[in-house]
């Protein structure tokens, strides 16, 4: 069943054409007498009186069922009024009609009806809401059309392509039959919608990141564009010539997470969003951070001028801006000697700056200039790029910034996701090319410089050379270490020679028990298969429990790879488990076992991890068998 809903405030002129259109038909109606339009409009707007701040009195509800389903005026009644008691007009005047003047694509004849409501209830009490009526009536079809058997036709938000509206359908019946008959020299344009549904979903069949489908879309002649949206996500738009669309308005498979959850698109923010933005080439990453001049001048301006000493600042602020020069701590910021000579020569070449401009210039960020930027990259990725290979992980998550190699590419960007600092690559003559000029504001690049890139390079030094970080002079020289003869000769000189004790006669050899050793601190392959079916069901219920894909702990982490059970640890350097169920009550691991564990490790999960999992999950399900008993208590007053 097929629905639309309507709104008005004229009983007269819908009665009219629900009633005097040809082949229309007059099935019934309730709480309204008469045969005439004029009296049922009459009667309507007398009920409709008695509410005059209703603004929309007028109801319209038109719905068509299935061509191969043809409706009786019996069947079409109690549906109807079925409909009418799922959207509250029980207690209201309706009116219903059948039309028979529309015809399906293939020229079959396709009946529709139209049902004429009264939202002001007949004793003029109240009025039904219309809040979301058009979702609540989708709804209520739903539920009808399961009630009398009919097709099943999916709602607007089950699908994953929006249709063309109808506007668009009968255009392009116009033109082909136009071109059929020769009025026109070609067949009829193809509808914008359509075309971009089939371009992505041409593309989507091979699996691809989401990079990969913005490369391809725009080699294909379509122009995306991708920027945060304002819930924290990203929302992408389409352009095919001069028509751009939104991705929600193609349909729920065609926004960035329908083409994760619908189309199999691959996506990933740490990684893929620094690609996205060189290959979009637009203001996605600093839009929002760089204030841009606006072109109204302000109407109040203060009458007091800006004091000299702020003025020349600002002057030798825009000098140090358009000369370019080596990034230094002190080039950040002029000298007081300087300040002084601009103080004491007033008549300089530079204009001052009014008032506005000189707040205009206080708001504005100190970016860098292209070439300090390329110093600034060629000072940093190096160390950045070395303490990636010392830490010997894919990425270094900081306080305020992470790294990352993406590919051949070293990034550099916030924490937050809100903009990335550097995208450099490391060419063959010892210096470090970038495809793409970021706007870095001078104090982050200093920060980055002075604080982070230090503190990285202490990390990196061996464990001898800490002694020289606090002086300057040569490092101490390594203490002599007596040899192994001398070290012989010293022990037999200072320790006394030890007696050995008289063994006791044991009655047999068998019979003396043997010491037992120290347990490693690695589990062997048994021990490791133990442990894995012990430990490895708990995780797999506390995972089904949570309902998430990933649990994060203090020290561990376990989650779902397919068919296999991950547990590693928090920061992804070394795993503990990878198995699967085998269906027979144990866990098949790879063999040979490629992890070692720590023993210390395995009883921590063994005795603290697991317990405080079981503790968690009986607490929830108290929690909620004790919510099912209090909405059971509750009395029932819809009747």
């Amino acid at each position: 069943m097929i629905g639309k809903v309507t709104k008005g405030n004229d009983f007269t002129g819908i009665l009219s054409y629900v009633l005097d259109k040809p082949g229309a038909k007059y099935i019934g109606a309730s709480q309204l007498w008469g045969e005439h339009s004029s009296q049922w409009a009459a009667q309507f707007m007398r009920v409709a009186a008695k509410r005059r701040r209703t603004e929309y009195p007028v109801a319209h509800y038109s719905f068509s069922p299935p061509p191969n389903q043809p409706m009786a005026d019996e069947t079409a009644y109690r549906y109807a009024q079925k409909f009418c008691q799922r959207m509250g007009h029980e207690n209201c005047q309706w009116l219903l009609v059948r039309h028979t003047d529309t015809k399906t694509e293939n020229g079959e004849d396709r009946d529709h009806f139209h049902l004429v409501v009264n939202r002001v209830t007949i004793d003029g009490g109240c009025t039904v809401s219309s809040f979301n009526d058009w979702y609540r009536s989708q709804a209520a079809h739903r539920e009808l059309s399961e009630e009398f058997d009919l097709h099943h036709v999916p709602a607007v938000w089950e699908t994953d392509r929006r249709n063309p509206s109808t506007g668009q359908i009968r255009r392009v019946r116009r033109q082909n039959r136009e071109y059929a008959e020769g009025k026109r020299s070609k067949s009829a344009d193809p509808i914008i919608l359509t075309e971009l549904q089939d371009r992505i979903d041409k593309f989507c069949q091979n699996r691809l990141r989401l990079q990969d489908l913005v490369r391809l879309l725009l080699e294909d002649g379509v122009n995306v564009r991708i920027q945060p949206a304002s819930n924290g996500g990203l929302g992408i738009s389409y352009q095919l010539g001069s028509v751009a669309v939104a991705g929600s308005s193609l349909g729920r498979a065609y926004t960035v997470k329908g083409l994760q959850q619908r189309r199999g698109v691959a996506y990933k923010p740490e990684y893929d969003d620094p690609v996205l933005k060189l290959f979009l080439k637009d203001e996605w990453y600093d839009w929002r951070y760089v204030s841009k001049p606006s072109d109204r001048r302000r109407t109040r301006q203060k009458a007091a001028s800006p004091e000299p000493t702020q003025s020349t600042r600002q002057l030798d602020a825009q000098n140090r801006r358009s000369t370019a020069h080596p990034l230094s701590p002190a080039s950040s910021e002029p000298t007081q000697s300087a300040r002084q000579l601009d103080a004491q020569n007033p008549t300089s070449t530079e204009p001052e700056l009014s008032p506005a401009s000189a707040s205009t210039a206080r708001s504005k960020p100190d970016i860098l200039d292209e070439e300090e930027y390329r110093q600034w990259v060629n000072q940093v990725a190096p160390v950045l790029d070395a303490y990636l290979q010392h830490q010997g992980v894919p990425i270094i998550q900081g306080k305020r910034f992470r790294i990352y190699k993406r590919g051949q590419h070293l990034v550099l960007e916030q924490q937050d996701d809100s903009r990335t600092l550097m995208i450099a690559h490391n060419t063959e003559e010892a210096s470090w090319e970038i495809p793409n000029y970021f706007p870095v504001e001078r104090s982050i690049a200093q920060h980055i410089l002075e604080r982070s890139v230090p503190s990285m390079q202490r990390t990196m030094r061996p464990y001898n050379a800490w002694f020289n970080l606090r002086g300057s002079g040569p490092p101490p020289s390594p203490p002599e270490v007596l040899n192994k003869q001398e070290h012989q000769q010293w022990v037999n000189t200072v320790a006394p020679v030890p007696r050995e004790p008289t063994p006791k006669p044991s009655k047999s050899p068998a019979s003396t028990p043997s010491p037992t050793p120290f347990p490693p601190d690695v589990l062997n392959e048994q021990e490791y298969q133990q442990w894995v079916n012990t430990v490895a069901p708990f995780l797999n219920t506390y995972l089904k429990h949570r309902g998430g894909r990933m649990v994060e702990g203090d020290r561990f982490r376990t989650y779902k790879r397919g068919q296999y059970l991950v547990l590693e640890y928090l920061d992804g350097s070394s795993t503990l488990i990878l198995g699967r169920p085998t269906g027979k009550g144990s866990w098949e691991t790879p063999d040979p076992v490629p992890f070692k564990v720590k023993r210390e490790d395995a009883n921590y999960i063994l005795e603290r991890s697991i317990p405080l999992m079981q503790r968690q999950m009986s607490q929830d399900k108290k929690c909620a068998q004790n919510k099912k008993r209090s909405r059971s208590r509750q009395l029932d007053i819809s009747d």
